[in-house]
C-alpha cells in the first residue's frame, strides 16, 4: 500500500517541494486545470498533419509498429468537424484515449462534449482502421464529487453503466478514467469502482477484445489517496501525468525535468518513476505509463536569468506554436532538467518560455523504454502541428516492431514520402553549464541500471556505446527528419472524414438520442 504525506502538511509543501511558487494555492498536476484553460486557446494553437492525409505514413490496416504503449490524449477542444484530427503517424500510436466526457456527482453525464458526435466518429473509425486501440475518457474534477461516485455498491453501480454505454456509443474500446482529486477517505472505493469497471468491461468484450480500463494518476500523490500498487493490479494501467512540475503560478521552469539537482527542485520524471516503482511495486512495471507534455508555458520576466522570476502567471504555449518561435529566436539547453527555453522579445516585453523539443521530448522517451516501462503517454494530440520532430523521437526510442492487431480495411490511395532533412537552431551557453547529477534514489527492483544511461553531469559515450536508437537519442544532435505524409489534395482530410463517418454511421444509426447534453465543446461539440 501506497502511505505519503498526510494531507494538510502536504498542501504547506507543495510550493517548495515542485517549481518556486508564488502563491498560497499551488497548482495542482492534473488535466482539470489544463482542460480550463487549452480549452480557450485560439484555434490556430492546435492541428495534426496538414493538409490531413488520406492515411499518414502508414498504409491502414497495418497497425503500430512501436514495441511500447503510446496513449495519446485527444481533447475535444483541439479539433473541429471542418478539420478533424489526423495524427501524422498513426503507426506510432497504440492507443487514442478521447478526452473528455464529464460525469456529475450522481454517476451519470454532465457533458458529452462532442463524444455523440459525428466528427467523434470519424476519428473512432479512422483510429480503428489502423489499428489503434480508442479508448473514452471520463473525467470528474471534484474531490466531494468523487466520494459520492465511488461511495456506495449502488453508486460505483451507476457510474460503471454510464462508463459501458459511453464505451458503445462511438464502438471504443475501453474507458480512461480520470478522477481529479480523489480524497484519501475514499482510497479503498476508489480501488473498488476501477477493479469493478475492469470486470465489467471485459464482460463487453467491446470489438470482440477483452477491453481496455486505465486511469490518469498524479506525478505527486500528496495525501497517499491513490493506492498504486492495487490500482495497478487490478487495471490495465496508470497512466501518469507527469508534466507541470513548473505550473502557471510558478516561476519559470522545465514542465517535465527529467532530473532536478540543486538547481531546480526534489521533484522530477525520474523522481516520479522511483515513486511509482516503490509504492505500485516493480512487477506491476509494464502497467505504468509516463505522460509527456506536447505543451510548454511563457512567463513575463526581466532578464534572461535561469533560474527565472515570473512577473505573471504562465500561459500554456503548444509545441506547434512554439517551436518555430524557438527556432526564430534561438534555443536553450538546460543541461540538469534536459530542457529546451528560450526567450522572445525584450524590456517589458520579454519572456521565458520552455518545453520540448524533439531532442528533450526524445530523452525522455529514450528514459522510460530504459526504465522499462509500459510506454509513454502524450499530452496532448492536436498540440504538435505538422511536424515530424516529436513523432521521430517516438519512432528512434521505440519504432521498429512489425506491425500488429490490424484494423478494419479501410480503403487510401497514396504514398508516403520523407522530407527533407532539417537541423537543429544553435543553443546558447546555457548547455556548456557544469550540471549536478541527479540524487540518488532507493534501488529498483528491475533492469535499469543508473550508471548505464545518460544523466546531467555524466558523460553519454558509454550509452553510445552501446549503439541503437537510445543511444542516438542521447547524442547532442538534434534526431534527423523522418518519414511525412502526402495527400491527394487539400480536400483529402474531409474526404477522408467522409468515407470513415459513413462506416461509423451504420453502427450508430439504431442509437438512441442523447441522454444529456448540457452543452457543446467550444469547436468540437458539432
Amino acid at each position: 500500500m501506497k502511505h505519503l504525506i498526510s494531507g494538510t502538511v502536504a498542501l504547506l509543501l507543495v510550493p517548495f517541494a515542485v517549481g518556486s511558487a508564488r502563491a498560497d494555492d499551488p497548482e495542482p498536476l492534473g488535466h482539470g486545470a489544463l482542460e480550463a484553460e487549452q480549452r480557450l486557446l485560439a484555434p490556430e494553437a492546435f492541428g495534426g498533419a496538414e493538409p490531413a492525409p488520406a492515411f499518414a505514413a502508414h498504409a491502414p490496416g497495418l497497425g503500430p509498429t512501436v514495441r511500447r504503449d503510446v496513449l495519446g490524449y485527444l481533447p475535444y477542444w483541439s479539433y473541429s468537424s471542418g478539420k478533424p484530427y489526423v495524427p501524422l503517424r498513426w503507426d506510432l500510436l497504440t492507443i487514442l484515449a478521447w478526452f473528455s466526457v464529464a460525469m456529475d456527482a450522481d454517476g451519470s453525464v454532465g457533458d458529452y462534449n462532442g463524444w455523440t458526435s459525428a466528427t467523434a466518429a470519424a476519428i473512432v473509425a479512422d483510429a480503428h482502421a489502423h489499428g489503434v486501440k480508442v479508448l473514452v475518457t471520463v473525467t470528474n474534477f471534484d474531490s466531494g464529487d468523487i466520494a459520492t461516485i465511488v461511495g456506495t455498491a449502488e453508486r460505483r453501480q451507476v457510474a460503471i453503466q454510464t462508463c459501458i454505454e459511453l464505451m458503445h456509443e462511438q464502438g471504443a474500446d475501453g474507458v480512461n478514467i480520470d478522477f481529479e482529486f480523489v480524497p484519501k477517505s475514499a482510497k479503498a472505493n476508489f480501488v473498488t469502482f476501477m477493479a469493478d469497471l475492469k470486470i465489467a468491461v471485459r464482460a463487453e468484450a467491446p470489438n470482440g477484445g477483452e477491453g481496455h480500463v486505465s486511469l490518469a494518476g498524479p506525478a505527486i500523490d500528496w495525501s497517499g489517496a491513490y493506492d498504486y500498487d492495487q490500482l495497478l493490479a487490478q487495471t490495465d494501467g496508470i497512466m501518469v501525468m507527469a508534466y507541470g512540475y513548473h505550473w502557471t503560478r510558478s516561476d519559470p521552469g522545465p514542465l517535465s525535468p527529467l532530473f532536478t539537482g540543486d538547481l531546480w527542485s526534489s521533484r522530477s520524471v525520474s523522481w516520479t518513476i522511483d515513486d511509482y516503482l516503490t509504492h505500485g511495486k516493480a512487477e506491476n512495471r509494464a502497467r505504468i505509463i509516463i505522460g509527456l507534455p506536447w505543451y510548454g508555458r511563457s512567463w513575463s520576466v526581466a532578464t534572461e536569468a535561469i533560474p527565472g522570476t515570473a512577473l505573471g502567471n504562465g500561459a500554456t504555449k503548444t509545441y506547434k506554436s512554439a517551436e518555430p518561435e524557438a527556432i526564430a529566436n534561438g534555443k536553450g539547453w538546460e543541461p540538469v532538467s534536459r530542457s529546451t527555453y528560450y526567450h522572445s522579445g525584450s524590456g517589458a516585453s520579454l519572456r521565458q518560455i520552455w518545453y520540448d523539443d524533439g531532442r528533450s521530448f526524445g530523452e525522455k522517451v529514450a528514459y522510460v523504454d530504459e526504465r522499462d516501462l509500459g510506454g509513454i503517454g502524450i499530452w496532448a494530440l492536436g498540440y504538435e502541428g505538422a511536424s515530424s520532430d516529436l513523432w521521430d523521437a517516438i519512432d528512434d526510442a521505440l519504432g521498429g516492431q512489425t506491425p500488429s492487431d490490424p484494423g478494419p480495411e479501410v480503403a487510401a490511395e497514396g504514398a508516403a514520402e520523407a522530407p527533407p532533412e532539417t537541423t537543429g537552431a544553435p543553443e546558447t551557453a546555457a548547455e556548456t553549464a557544469a550540471p549536478e547529477a541527479p540524487p540518488e534514489t532507493e534501488e529498483d527492483t528491475g533492469t535499469f541500471d543508473p550508471d548505464d544511461v545518460f544523466t546531467p553531469g555524466g558523460s553519454s559515450s558509454a550509452r553510445a556505446g552501446r549503439g541503437g536508437r537510445s543511444a542516438r537519442l542521447m547524442s547532442t544532435t538534434e534526431p534527423a527528419g523522418c518519414a511525412s505524409a502526402n495527400s491527394t489534395g487539400p480536400g483529402g482530410g474531409a474526404l477522408l472524414l467522409l468515407a470513415v463517418a459513413a462506416i461509423a454511421s451504420r453502427r450508430r444509426a439504431a442509437r438512441p438520442a442523447d441522454r444529456k447534453r448540457h452543452g457543446q465543446s467550444l469547436r468540437s461539440g458539432i
